[in-house]
Order: structure tokens, then sequence, then C-alpha cells
């Protein structure tokens, strides 16, 4: 259960003035997502108890000054950190979220390259005499990028289910890429603008 104390001390959802029977019904909706088989090693701080047995309003009122002492020391923290420094620290998980995804395009990128010239290579070997390098060359490429015009099908059963296996890896790469790149570009989009707006104010 100290998942849900985690939850219940960040308090952030309450307003300035705790009321005993809006605790309780909280506490009830989260005992509702514990798993039926959890055991709490602590009996004392075990929320369960609360909601099996009587509940005074003198323990509702604890309990209700127990969150407002917990919510008062998360925002004491949260004032103690400057702004520079927080913004400091966003910018610097938004850059290295940036080299992650750079990253991750570029070995996309590259293993979607050598899985396509892979595919090519074996289509052409198991198609030879049907069609030429350049035919499975286009084949692969039309799979891959889902286009499928039809103008190039293939002949041997061999191939065909081949491919419908290989194609399946190929496809899920390929959409990794665009959904990626897309992203890269509304995020430097998004700063351009960002950068436009700050100059003009």
């Amino acid at each position: 259960m100290v998942y849900v104390l985690e939850d219940v001390q960040t308090s952030y959802d309450y307003d300035e003035d705790f009321y005993p029977n809006d605790i309780n019904q909280h506490i009830n909706n989260l005992l509702h997502r514990i798993p039926k088989g959890a055991v709490d090693s602590d009996s004392a701080n075990s929320l369960s108890e609360l909601t099996e047995t009587p509940i005074s309003s003198s323990h509702l009122i604890i309990s209700s000054e127990s969150l407002t002492r917990r919510r008062q020391s998360h925002e004491s923290v949260a004032a103690a950190v400057s702004p520079s420094l927080l913004l400091a620290e966003i910018k610097r998980f938004e850059k290295e979220l940036v080299d992650i995804k750079i990253r991750s395009l570029f070995y996309l990128i590259i293993t979607h390259f050598i899985f396509f010239l892979t595919s090519t290579g074996i289509n052409y070997a198991f198609e030879y005499g049907m069609w030429s390098f350049s035919d499975s060359f286009w084949f692969s490429f039309v799979t891959f990028t889902t286009l499928g015009y039809g103008k190039t099908v293939p002949n041997n059963q061999v191939t065909m289910a081949f491919f419908g296996l290989f194609v399946v890896l190929g496809v899920s790469i390929f959409s990794s890429v665009v959904v990626l790149a897309i992203d890269l570009i509304v995020m430097f989009t998004k700063k351009k603008i960002d950068r436009f707006l700050y100059k003009i104010r």
C-alpha cells in the first residue's frame, strides 16, 4: 500500500479546507484500486482498517491534519527551489529528450535500411529468373511503405510466406521512423515559434 499512501501524501487535489467525509470517500476510492491479494506489512498504517472498522470523527480529523501537514511540507520544498534552477533542469531534460529521439531515429533508419536490403536480396533469390533486382527492390519499397500498388506480385509460394512474416517487422519499423520524425519536426517547429514569440515581446 505504499503507492496508495504516496498518492494520498501529494494531496494537491484537495482544497484549503478539508472535510472529513471527502477524505473518507477518497480513501475508499483508493482502496478499490488495491489488488485483492495485497497485504500491508504495517497494520497500523493500513487504510483497509479505516474502512472495515467504525471511523470516528477524531480519526478523520487526525488524518485531515496529517494530510494538511504533508501538503504544506511539499509546498515548502517546492518553494525552496529557485525558478531559475527549476527552469535550467527542465531545459536540460528537454535537451536530453531531443538527443534520445534523434539517436533513436538514426538507429531506426539504419535498421530499416538493412532490413529493406535484406528482404530485397532474399526476394530476388526466391524469384530468380522471374524478377529482376529492380523488381524485388520496388516490391520491398512499396510494401514496407504500405503503398502496395500491386504492380509486382510474387509468384512463388515460398516468397509469399516469407514476405508475409517479414513485412510485419518492416512496416512496424517504418511506422516508428515516420512517427518519430514527425515528432521531432513538431518539436523543432514549436521551439522556433517560441523563440519568435519571445523576440516579439
